[in-house]
């Protein structure tokens, strides 16, 4: 994996061809107008990952922590720069996002926004001497590098416009594969 990521082709979004493995900075934006709100932080993105990890309760007060829970979701989005975007089907890409939002709870979650996700996917039924939530997110605006391969999508919209005999419009779509997988970091300094 490493040799094929060290081998993609830095491009831009206007020069992108379908099937060829590239590298790819740009910048996250909504696609058909779907976006998430991280349960946690609110924040619009286009993917999210949470980690609960608790500490539970004991006569000696001596415990180790205990994974509580873990979530993630993803819609597609666009990534644009200089004028072009191009489509990112996250769904089976591997992503690299860093914990940037981290809240501490003792005893009882007295967040909000923290309560509504834990009650949501914990069993409330069991006591926690301290909880910690962690929060990664693709946000809305935020600079990501891609690495995989395009290929070809015909643009539903513009063909139904078209005669039987046009060749509908195309756009590039990235997706993920067993050759070519995708992967998507939030961390642009590093590469």
């Amino acid at each position: 994996m490493r040799k094929l990521l060290r081998g993609a082709v830095p491009s831009s979004v206007d020069q992108i061809r379908a099937g060829s493995f590239v590298k790819l900075t740009a910048t996250v934006e909504p696609h058909d107008g779907r976006v998430l709100e991280a349960p946690l932080s609110g924040r619009l993105c286009a993917y999210y990952s949470i980690e609960v990890v608790g500490w539970p309760y004991t006569v000696l007060r001596r415990s180790r922590p205990v994974d509580v829970t873990d979530e993630q979701e993803c819609v597609p989005f666009r990534l644009a720069a200089v004028g072009a975007t191009v489509v990112v089907d996250p769904t089976d890409a591997w992503v690299s996002s860093g914990f940037d939002y981290r809240l501490r709870e003792r005893d009882e979650v007295r967040d909000p926004r923290a309560r509504a996700f834990y009650e949501r996917t914990c069993d409330a039924a069991r006591r926690w001497s301290e909880l910690h939530f962690r929060e990664a997110v693709l946000g809305i605006g935020e600079r990501v590098v891609l690495f995989g391969a395009a290929v070809d999508a015909a643009t539903r919209e513009q063909a139904g416009e078209r005669g039987y005999r046009d060749t509908p419009a195309r756009r590039l779509v990235f997706h993920g594969s067993a050759k070519y997988p995708l992967v998507i970091r939030d961390d642009v300094r590093d590469l």
